[in-house]
């Protein structure tokens, strides 16, 4: 039904969009510190690797004793998981574990290098975990509701004050959170902040998916494809450098931008 009629459509979208801020804001209010995520994957890699060690430091009886279940009675683990007491192998559990604990290791350098400049990642501040990685709530909030927005008013979203764009962006924040004074949401600064980069997002995501068309209709001679790869990649480029307007971490430590939805 409201496929069918617009204003029903409409209707839905907002309430949705109204929906996901305060799920957001709900969510960047529990999520821990980026310190946090780090000392956490950094203290479950440093078991692991405990683990592992005191699982290869045990003697022949040991691991003896440890396989009779599994190789006698056929009730335990698996003998590939176990240490071997007759050739000295660690068993697969220990190799399985160590390439977990080597992963963590990875993924807390990443967040070291991605975030705190390869110290433990945190600058202080309120900022979280999720704000950080995903870019801040307003970010998202405004992104969205222009995305709405021009899907009904194409190109024609502005940032000034008591524009169509301003007042619905204010309208749904204040119906989604009860907040209507500006001085404390601050959504029109962020609305300057970010309107050249919205329509710049939105025009170079138009122009990659219409040249993603013409490459998948396949009607293009070698020359006329090359020629619409590279402005394909153009066009991808632009998308990324927009992409770190709406979260700044991208851009301080070009990272890679989130996958990109049709």
């Amino acid at each position: 039904m409201a496929a069918q009629d617009p204003r029903l459509l409409a209707y839905a979208e907002v309430h949705s969009l109204a929906e996901g801020l305060n799920s957001a804001l709900y969510r960047a209010r529990q999520a821990p510190r980026v310190k946090d995520v780090v000392a956490e994957l950094g203290r479950a890699r440093d078991l692991c690797r405990e683990a592992n060690s005191a699982i290869v430091s045990l003697g022949e009886w040991s691991r003896f004793h440890l396989r009779i279940p599994s190789e006698l009675y056929g009730d335990g683990v698996e003998p590939r998981w176990l240490p071997s007491y007759e050739d000295g192998n660690a068993g697969e559990f220990v190799g399985l574990s160590s390439r977990i604990a080597d992963q963590m290791e990875e993924v807390v350098g990443k967040l070291q290098k991605m975030f705190g400049d390869g110290q433990i990642a945190d600058r202080g501040g309120a900022q979280n975990y999720e704000e950080r990685f995903l870019g801040p709530v307003k970010n998202r909030f405004i992104r969205e509701a222009f995305e709405v927005f021009d899907a009904y008013h194409p190109g024609s979203a502005s940032s000034s004050d008591g524009s169509p764009f301003f007042c619905f962006v204010h309208k749904v924040f204040e119906f989604a959170t009860g907040e209507h004074d500006e001085d404390k949401v601050a959504l029109g600064y962020k609305l300057r902040e970010l309107i050249s980069a919205l329509h710049g997002y939105s025009r170079a995501k138009a122009k990659y998916w219409s040249i993603e068309l013409m490459l998948n209709s396949g009607d293009q001679d070698d020359a006329t494809r090359g020629d619409l790869e590279r402005r394909q990649r153009k066009a991808k480029r632009e998308m990324e450098l927009h992409e770190g307007k709406f979260v700044p971490a991208l851009a301080q430590k070009g990272l890679p931008p989130q996958k990109t939805g049709k």
